[in-house]
């Protein structure tokens, strides 16, 4: 049966928003099933619409494809009395089924609430795909943590059971071995000062040559321009802008490599939901006191780093006589690295048992 009709009206809106003829990838939708599924609308930062088709089962999602400036999609309707046809201009979408999908929540919802029928997973799927990145954040952590407690706490014992221990093999980790775990390397047989702490072991080479660059930067800038650094390694840039030192350059790259462990230690300890060890902490503390030696003309004065890191000056105190330095007799804040070396110390040597 062939009908014929008259085009009455020409509907063409620019709007992004009009009507969406939605194909779905993977079949078509039967009609007694129509009733169980929830249609909306969903735009991004960018305003690109995406259309989003969920059940109980499983959630559909597409991008929703805008004309192109060559062509228009139209749908034909007629009025079977009149026999007035109208062309209504739309956008097309091709739906996917979607295992990894998210939804921001700041998101216009353009038709019916599609939370009122999705269960809570299908929610964390459109937040997924969807959301911001916090969103996105907040809901990848909720999803690894959920751990299933019993069934670790049965793995574990299980695990345990099955672990057998040969004592004999157990080696104890003497208290100096631990030391030597975060201590800088040290060679006790040198015979000149600025051999025990030999620069280009303590400092790789290639990370100095790094530094070179951005160091004769600052060595030409003013005082004022030196904004990236603290405050007692600016004192010593200012000095060496004065200096004819032919190796001024070097001593720069080293003041840089300070300001740069300096900023580590002061970093907050738990960053993008990662925890750095306190042996780490302590091994960069280590680091800082010996390069500051060097670069200090083996003569450093502790109650800079007691402001600067936020240490009590017994710590760095402790701290000074496991890297073998010495202390002034008329300034117990000022360490010097001299020869002979004092008799190595423990970290745990002068700690009292409770």
């Amino acid at each position: 049966m062939t009908s014929t009709g008259l085009i009455d009206r020409v509907l063409h809106d620019e709007n992004p928003e009009r009507p969406v003829l939605i194909n779905f990838q993977n079949g078509a939708l039967q009609p007694d099933k129509l009733k169980e599924f929830r249609c909306g609308l969903y735009s991004d930062k960018e305003e690109n619409l995406t259309a989003v088709v969920a059940s109980n089962n499983a959630t559909y999602n597409g991008a929703i494809s805008c004309n192109d400036q060559l062509f228009n999609n139209f749908i034909l309707t007629r009025n079977r009395k009149t026999g007035e046809c109208k062309l209504i201009a739309i956008n097309k979408a091709l739906l996917r089924i979607s295992t990894k999908s998210r939804i921001s929540t700041k998101s216009k919802e353009k038709s019916n609430d599609v939370s009122a029928v999705a269960t809570k997973k299908q929610i964390e799927n459109l937040n997924k795909y969807f959301g911001s990145k916090r969103t996105k954040m907040v809901t990848e952590q909720r999803e690894r943590l959920k751990v299933d407690v019993e069934h670790i706490k049965d793995t574990l014992a299980e695990t345990a059971r099955e672990t057998q221990v040969d004592e004999s093999q157990i080696v104890p980790i003497k208290s100096d071995e631990r030391d030597n775990l975060y201590r800088p390397p040290i060679d006790r047989n040198a015979t000149k000062v600025e051999n025990v702490y030999p620069l280009n072991v303590i400092i790789p080479p290639l990370i100095l040559d790094e530094l070179k660059k951005s160091a004769e930067e600052m060595l030409d800038q003013d005082e004022n321009e030196l904004v990236d650094l603290y405050d007692f390694i600016k004192v010593e840039y200012v000095k060496l802008q004065e200096s004819k030192s032919s190796e001024r350059i070097t001593k720069a790259q080293i003041l840089l490599y300070i300001n740069c462990l300096v900023s580590l230690v002061k970093q907050p300890a738990k960053k993008s939901f990662q925890t750095r060890p306190l042996s780490m902490r302590d091994k960069c503390i280590c680091y800082i006191l010996v390069v500051s030696m060097i670069a200090f003309n083996y003569s450093v004065n502790l109650e800079i780093f007691t402001k600067e890191l936020k240490l009590g000056l017994k710590k760095l105190q402790d701290i000074s006589r496991v890297l073998a330095f010495s202390f002034k007799s008329s300034n117990k804040s000022t360490v010097i690295l001299s020869l002979p070396l004092p008799p190595p110390v423990s970290a745990s040597s002068g700690k009292r048992k409770r």
